[in-house]
């Protein structure tokens, strides 16, 4: 399972469209990124927030003007969305939620599996990988 602790440089690197991130990551698409972080085994709240990640970025990896509550309530509700679950059921986002939430994608960054652009009033996430 891969550790998900910060990398003991904590360096990185500002590429020139702003992207923050580990300098030896690699930029993938979102079908690369799947297919690389479900060889790996995680834990669950992990692989249910990487689910909503893949689901929420476009073909290139990119997740573009990110909140939070919007992102819970859109594809995290769908990913854990079951059967029985009415069309218009979602979870319920607290200040608990969103405390979880943020730590793991903040260890995700420093791991090597996110990258980051600030926006000042909106993040954008793009998924990336670790050397293999």
């Amino acid at each position: 399972m891969p550790v998900l602790q910060p990398s003991a440089t904590e360096e990185f690197t500002v590429s020139g469209d702003r992207w923050r991130h580990r300098p030896d990551v690699m930029l993938l698409s979102v079908a690369e990124w799947r297919a690389v972080v479900e060889e790996r085994t995680w834990p669950p709240y992990v692989t249910v927030l990487l689910d909503a990640l893949a689901l929420a970025a476009d073909d290139n990896g990119e997740i573009l003007n990110f909140r939070l509550h919007e992102f819970y309530a859109a594809e995290m509700s769908a990913v854990l969305r079951d059967g029985d679950d009415a069309a218009e059921w979602s979870l319920a986002y607290d200040r608990f939620v969103a405390l979880v939430l943020m730590s793991t994608m903040e260890q995700l960054l420093h791991t090597g599996y996110l990258a980051l652009r600030d926006n000042e009033t909106s993040y954008d996430y793009r998924l990336v990988i670790p050397p293999v």
